[in-house]
């Protein structure tokens, strides 16, 4: 069966003749027959009743399904209100201690009690940290520490037997060497100190045990470094360090003798000295090696400042 044609139902009517043009899609009418005036006022009708209905209508939907940012924003909104609520939180504190400095201000009675009462608060905290304490444990760690000191003490006095030898070999050439500058008159003066060679439960003493001043202002400086014995070990080794130290210029370190309880060592801290530092695991004075290289090392150490310095020679 042949599909029907469709065509405008409009007529015309001088005619009577039907339209032969198609007619709009959902619509009878082709477009020159529209019923325009019908349409328009239908068009104005449904924008005003979406004008009044929309927002009410999205506003049902969004309270069932809320926007991702919608709930951000709540969740802002949130944060902000926690914000401002401990803010206000903070300022009514600080008001309150704000409070009562002002009303003890100009009141000297209630300035005196408040004090008063802070050191009685303090004193009945303290006694009762004294009368909590454990007096027996309290005698017990005292009697260690005894103890401990007394093991530290034979500890330092192996120490200073192991390194005298070799400290007042040191000590015998550098004032040789002193006495020679002395003789050619390139010393003003010598000051000398005791230190000791080792301190036990204290900290170390670091002094010049020799500071030579030379005829140009410059000085040659030996620093004494105690090694230190705490609860029974050697914490600190036993130093001395020789240096040159010249008004204006960078200080040189040109020697340093190191001792712990196996070791001993005779660093050259300056290149132009033409030796290399000396180590040994022996008691060093039982060590001709160490003993030969140490006169050495101070005489070359000693010609190295004369040379540095603005001394007229002889």
């Amino acid at each position: 069966m042949p599909k029907e044609k469709l065509q405008c139902q409009a007529f015309a009517k001088s005619s009577d003749a039907q339209c032969t043009k198609k007619p709009l899609p959902g619509s009878r009418y082709c477009l020159l027959h529209q019923s325009w005036g019908f349409n328009i006022v239908g068009a104005i009708v449904m924008l005003v009743a979406g004008a009044f209905l929309g927002p009410p209508v999205t506003d049902i939907y969004r309270s069932f399904r809320p926007s991702d940012e919608s709930v951000a924003l709540s969740n802002l909104g949130q944060k902000v209100d926690d914000i401002d609520q401990e803010a206000e939180e903070r300022d009514k504190q600080q008001s309150q201690k704000l409070d009562e400095v002002l009303a003890m201000q100009g009141n000297e009675k209630a300035r005196e009690e408040y004090l008063a009462a802070q050191r009685e608060l303090v004193k009945l905290y303290a006694e009762r940290t004294v009368r909590e304490s454990d007096d027996e444990l309290l005698k017990k760690q005292r009697e260690s520490r005894i103890k401990i000191r007394e093991v530290s003490e034979e500890v330092a006095a192996k120490c200073e037997l192991r390194w005298s030898p070799a400290y007042f070999f040191i000590i015998s050439l550098l004032d040789k060497e002193i006495g020679r500058l002395n003789k050619k008159g390139y010393v003003h003066k010598v000051s000398t100190l005791e230190v000791p060679l080792v301190v036990v439960e204290r900290q170390p003493i670091i002094d010049p045990i020799r500071r030579v001043y030379l005829t140009d202002g410059s000085r040659i400086d030996v620093i004494q470094q105690s090694g230190r014995i705490e609860a029974g070990h050697l914490q600190r080794a036993f130093e001395i360090m020789i240096r040159y130290d010249r008004p204006h210029h960078p200080v040189i370190h040109l020697l340093a003798f190191r001792f712990n309880l196996s070791e001993a060592w005779c660093e050259v801290r300056v290149a132009d000295l033409g030796i290399t530092t000396l180590h040994t695991t022996e008691p060093p004075m039982s060590q001709e090696a160490y003993r030969k290289a140490v006169p050495v090392a101070l005489r070359k150490a000693i010609n190295h400042v004369i040379v540095k310095s603005e001394i007229e020679l002889g």
